[in-house]
């Protein structure tokens, strides 16, 4: 396989009220590397839908262009009753020292938490593309959904699901069978706390199924998204990392 995990390089939390969320790196991220992002917040929509209220990544490093990969709201009807999922992703062109920041950037919001993961590439494949479309999941005072991603072209991929929970004293959800747990971050006490898990599956195959073991009946969001590697659109060039 050509996508192989490392390890877990930190999580961040915050129940300040304001727009930044910061993680202190655990370990270094080498340069050429995938990071993967999961951060969950209280919401600002009141519907359940996609969002933007993450608004963009940076880190200390420097040169390193954050992609979003996806993000889901579970609104509640209410801002703050609910919770927002966002899924991110950097190819980075430079190194995250281990100490090291990166800094998230939302719309303003209470509770917040978030936990990144390192994996290796190809060296000659600079480009990681999303197959099929964004799987989302939102349910209320119950357990987490099943999501699917089916319709692939047989390759390998890397499948990442990551899951907001509107509670900071839960069980997080154990791995789906076959998939690996990204890590956890919680802060904050029950219903205005707020929790954050993700897992993940690389395999050749044309769909995958995350279906979680249970977490206790809260207020929950997801998102599942396949990733693949591929040549870079030539008029990016080489130097182009996501």
């Amino acid at each position: 396989m050509t996508i192989a995990a490392v390890a877990t390089i930190g999580t961040g939390t915050s129940n300040v009220s304001g727009t930044s969320l910061v993680l202190t790196t655990t370990a270094a991220a080498e340069a050429g590397n995938l990071v993967i992002l999961a951060i969950a917040k209280d919401n600002t929509s009141t519907t359940d839908q996609e969002t933007n209220e993450v608004t963009y990544v940076t880190d200390s490093a420097g040169n390193n262009g954050w992609r979003k990969l996806g993000e889901y709201c579970n609104g509640q009807g209410s801002a703050a009753a609910g919770c927002v999922i966002s899924l991110w992703s950097c190819r980075l062109a430079n190194t995250i020292a281990s100490s090291g920041t990166i800094t998230i950037t939302m719309v303003t919001t209470t509770a917040k938490v978030c936990s990144a993961y390192e994996f290796t590439c190809s060296a000659e494949n600079r480009w990681l593309d999303t197959a099929g479309t964004l799987q989302t999941g939102a349910t209320d005072a119950a357990e987490v959904p099943s999501l699917s991603v089916t319709g692939l072209t047989s390759r390998e991929y890397l499948f990442v699901r990551a899951t907001a929970y509107e509670n900071s004293s839960l069980s997080i959800a154990t791995p789906t069978s076959g998939w690996t747990a990204i890590g956890s971050a919680t802060i904050g006490s029950g219903a205005a706390g707020m929790s954050v898990d993700a897992e993940f599956k690389i395999a050749t195959a044309t769909s995958a199924t995350s279906q979680q073991g249970s977490s206790g009946a809260v207020d929950n969001a997801s998102v599942l998204v396949a990733l693949y590697e591929a040549m870079p659109p030539a008029v990016l060039g080489m130097g182009a990392v996501f």
